[in-house]
């Protein structure tokens, strides 16, 4: 069983002063690995008198599966950084007798996935019990290479990394089982260091850290539709559409049947089964399937989040619920079969999306497939929000904006489940603010401020999405960063953990105060000047003047200069304030000089006034630096001005605080209605990235609706920084009603709302 604990299990580590932080273990691995891509299987047979309980603490390098006794224990690590390198802690049950103690173990290398860093193919189990110590490096371990599977590039999902090829004629099925004769020692490599006690080392050490989130959730899923099944002689021809005259309804009944063993399907020789798996929701899952016979026959599981109309890249997909007519195009797992029979091949890592395609084209033998393996994998978030609205289309999409945030919460958030699997800290923010409003479980939240915090450079410079292999630089993602800071102290009211950060949140403000030119006003530092998905912005880049000046950017500037005085204020560091306010005044005069257009009444993108946006206006408003009739009239003025570029998706949630600020309830649900209430017309399960056609079908952006449900519509946001008191102050527009149990630092709030005789009025109380 996986536990969480907080601190080094050493307390007597190595004392002298270059091996400090040095573990009693060294990382092991296979003799002459391929440092680009390799599966690994470690084995320790033990011989015990009596049953034992004992706790391990395991790492690997890329990623294990850990079983005790043929019975997966756990997964891991955490996806990390080199310098933050986690490790989990399992106390496992080892019986009287033989035990064997097994690990998958693989690293992709060059291919791997881009939120998954690594140094070199290692295995790391550590012990703390001298008298059964079953640590790596001491204890008898063995190592066995699994040469069945291959990686290949990923070309539609692309974050990913990769894709498996499993080809079951190599697969040794007593070493996948920990028996055996290919087994061999391994080779030792470099001591494990504690990232918290290391004195000295080389720059490609593994710095562990106790990891810090609960097991993954997993399910078997036993259901299914199956709208389209055929078996055919021969090859299939490719690119061909989906026709759903052509569905074998009676194969497509024994087809669904594979996830409950309901159902046998026999596929003869020389022949093609084809098959379109509907989940009937956006999953997140590991695959498998168990087969009879077929020398060579090959399977594909292949996974997609719609079909598609055309075969352009990113091309339209219409309605979400409909196939027919549509192509398939998706990728994942491939197996080679070795004719065996009841044998079960998976894939190592987990796929997304709605629809499935098996597609199993036989040889010279035919195949029984006797089982379909889908297991629903997701960060364990329990929600304990509920909501009830008299307009019935925000209920509809409560459950589609919960989804989303499950889909795209894993060991890290993520922006997209599909394509990128990557952590992005404009996404993470929005993504943060919905999990503060629906449950109590902020594990994941710091985890994510700390990371991104990790991959801080010496300008103080963080990554605009991290873990990454790649650096990716977006300047008003460093800001964000420290809005995901305040964003903590004001729903979670941590001290300790929010002044730890503060040094860092003090190198961003100093790199960007540094890029102040004469003129008095921000200019972009280096980057991808990433704003938002708006139609006519190249690359979602604002419209900068050729001096470098870019309107929305300079506004962000002020708006997080506002939330650190705030900051600096919680912790009395009031000369800090006083320096702040200062910048922010002489920032907000050169914006106002260069920025504000009389013709337009607006603050313009650039220095040229030829170009108008909401986000410029929105920064503007919400850095509290106008007066509240000119908050008004820029919002007005945004809105009914047709020149001006609109928010997107992302950037709507910006837009909604503006509107709760000025209490204008009509913006949030003429958006909502806008980008939001077709989702389940088009047959959608989670929300997308950007106003149809859309690259990505599950972009947790887009669940930041759900938060202004709490704040904004019920209006309950927390006092000030620290403070457990909420002030509710209710915006519920054209609502006749509304029932909610919202959770607090305090317990449960009931909160109830309704119109009589014109008059809205709401009562609030504790759930017993």
């Amino acid at each position: 069983m996986k536990k969480i604990i907080k601190t080094s299990p050493f307390n007597k580590l190595e004392t002298r002063i270059f091996s400090m932080g040095q573990w009693p273990a060294r990382w092991i691995s296979a003799p002459d690995v391929e440092k680009n891509s390799v599966v690994m299987m470690f084995r320790l047979v033990i011989e015990l008198t009596e049953a034992r309980s004992i706790r391990i603490h395991t790492s690997a390098d890329e990623r294990y599966i850990l079983f005790i006794n043929g019975k997966e224990e756990g997964r891991g690590p955490e996806r990390g950084s080199v310098n933050q390198f986690f490790f989990e802690s399992y106390d496992i049950e080892l019986h009287a007798g033989k035990n064997i103690i097994t690990a998958k173990v693989w690293a992709v290398g060059e291919h791997r996935p881009l939120a998954q860093l690594g140094v070199y193919p290692a295995f790391l189990v550590v012990t703390e019990d001298l008298e059964l110590n079953l640590s790596t490096g001491i204890a008898d371990w063995q190592v066995a290479v699994l040469k069945a599977y291959d990686f290949i590039p990923a070309k539609i999902c692309w974050g990913r990394g990769c894709d498996s090829i499993i080809n079951g004629n190599m697969l040794d099925w007593d070493i996948e089982s920990g028996y055996g004769d290919a087994w061999m020692s391994p080779i030792l490599l470099a001591h494990a260091y504690d990232a918290t006690k290391i004195v000295a080392c080389d720059d490609s050490t593994k710095l562990l850290c106790p990891a810090t989130l609960p097991a993954m959730e997993m399910s078997v899923l036993s259901k299914c539709l199956v709208p389209f099944s055929q078996c055919v002689s021969g090859k299939l021809a490719k690119n061909k559409t989906i026709s759903i005259l052509d569905n074998d309804q009676q194969l497509a009944q024994d087809t669904s049947g594979l996830l409950n063993g309901g159902a046998i399907v026999n596929v003869p020789p020389n022949s093609t089964f084809y098959a379109i798996i509907d989940f009937d929701n956006y999953i997140c899952a590991y695959n498998g399937i168990t087969v009879s016979g077929g020398a060579d026959a090959e399977i594909s599981l292949y996974w997609a989040e719609s079909l598609f109309e055309s075969l352009e890249p990113y091309g339209k997909k219409g309605n979400r619920d409909i196939i027919d007519g549509k192509y398939f195009v998706g990728e994942g797992d491939l197996f080679i079969l070795d004719g065996k029979k009841h044998k079960r091949y998976d894939g190592l890592w987990w796929h997304a999306g709605r629809y499935l395609q098996i597609k199993l084209e036989t040889s010279k033998d035919s195949v029984m497939l006797e089982g379909l393996h889908i297991i629903t994998t997701s960060y364990p978030l329990k929600v304990d929000a509920q909501y009830k609205f008299s307009l019935t289309k925000l209920n509809d999409i409560t459950p589609i904006m919960v989804n989303s945030l499950h889909m795209c919460a894993h060991e890290t958030l993520m922006d997209c489940p599909y394509y990128e699997q990557m952590m992005y800290v404009g996404d993470a923010r929005l993504e943060l603010l919905v999990m503060y409003t629906l449950s109590q479980d902020d594990r994941l939240a710091r985890k994510a401020i700390k990371i991104i915090n990790c991959s801080r450079d010496f300008n103080g410079r963080i990554s605009s999405r991290y873990p990454a292999k790649r650096l990716q630089l977006i300047p008003g993602f460093d800001l964000l960063w420290v809005a995901m800071v305040y964003d903590f102290a004001l729903w979670r009211g941590d001290r300790s953990f929010v002044k730890e950060l503060m040094p860092a949140i003090h190198m961003t403000i100093d790199h960007f105060l540094f890029h102040l030119d004469k003129s008095g006003l921000l200019r972009t530092p280096m980057g991808w000047n990433f704003m938002d998905w708006v139609p006519g912005w190249k690359d979602g880049i604002p419209p900068v003047s050729a001096d470098g000046f870019c309107g929305s950017l300079n506004w962000l500037m002020v708006y997080t200069l506002k939330l650190v005085v705030e900051l600096e204020d919680w912790f009395e560091e009031y000369d800090l304030v006083k320096h702040y306010q200062n910048k922010i005044s002489h920032l907000t005069a050169a914006i106002n000089k260069h920025f504000w257009s009389n013709e337009y009444a607006m603050f313009s993108d650039d220095t040229d006034k030829n170009s108008f946006s909401e986000h410029t206006q929105c920064f503007a408003i919400l850095s509290g630096e106008l007066t509240a009739d000119q908050e008004i009239m820029l919002l007005e003025n945004a809105l009914n001005n047709q020149s001006v570029s609109r928010s997107s998706i992302y950037f709507s949630h910006y837009l909604f605080e503006c509107a709760y600020k000025l209490k204008q309830a009509n913006v949030i649900f003429e958006r909502l209605n806008k980008d939001w209430f077709l989702l389940n017309d088009m047959g959608f399960k989670t929300t997308y990235e950007s106003p149809l056609p859309t690259r990505s079908d599950c972009h947790a952006w887009g669940a930041h609706p759900l938060y202004h449900y709490y704040a904004s519509i019920i209006g309950a946001r927390p006092v000030t920084l620290g403070s457990v008191e909420l002030n509710i102050n209710p915006m519920p527009g054209k609502l006749e009603s509304f029932d909610a149990s919202i959770p607090t630092r305090s317990g449960i709030l009931e909160i109830n709302g309704q119109v009589n005789d014109g008059i809205f009025s709401f009562s609030v109380k504790n759930q017993d």
